[in-house]
């Protein structure tokens, strides 16, 4: 082998192993948990804050697996820099936070789960409404009932219906998502 062969293997060796360095990960343990999707964590008793839990965090879409408390936790850091750690796993995740992508065309961002043939999902606040007003009618009905207010001729009934509430048929788009389908 000549000296130019082995200078040019020497060098890719060097560049590989300076490359490799980048990748290294250490096991952590979660200690705060941040409203900025970064995390606290302890590794052999050096604490290092606001860690990101992404590591492309602030990329367009992302899911965010937001760790448990006290769970353990892979760290790498990123170019070998000890300053620069980043969670690349978690053992225990406590919620996840699923960012969409927002393209230019796109009014607003879809989630979709499995193909999206169930509808939206449920906007619970719209539906607890809507289940309080019936709920709220038949609660004045059968108070009046109780009461003995129970009128002999239909036109006496009158009364008891004006404090009722109309309902009107319920829609999906009254209680189902549009952003998120199932």
């Amino acid at each position: 082998m000549d000296s130019g062969a082995f200078s040019f293997i020497r060098a890719l060796n060097k560049l590989i192993s300076n490359q490799l360095r980048a990748f290294v990960t250490i096991d952590g343990i979660v200690t705060a948990v941040n409203s900025d999707f970064t995390c606290d964590i302890t590794i052999n008793e050096v604490v290092y804050s606001s860690v990101p839990i992404k590591v492309l965090i602030g990329s367009q879409a992302s899911i965010y697996e937001v760790p448990t408390l006290n769970s353990h936790c892979l760290v790498t850091f990123r170019d070998g820099n000890r300053a620069l750690p980043q969670i690349v796993g978690v053992d225990q995740v406590d919620k996840y936070y699923i960012s969409p992508v927002t393209e230019l065309f796109i009014s607003s961002p879809k989630i979709q789960f499995n193909n999206g043939s169930n509808g939206g999902l449920v906007l619970v606040n719209n539906l607890v409404t809507r289940m309080n007003l019936i709920e709220n009618n038949q609660n004045a009905i059968l108070a009046a009932l109780k009461a003995g207010n129970i009128p002999s001729t239909p036109f006496a009934l009158a009364p008891l219906f004006v404090a009722i509430n109309p309902l009107n048929d319920t829609t999906a788009a009254q209680i189902q998502s549009t952003t998120i389908t199932q």
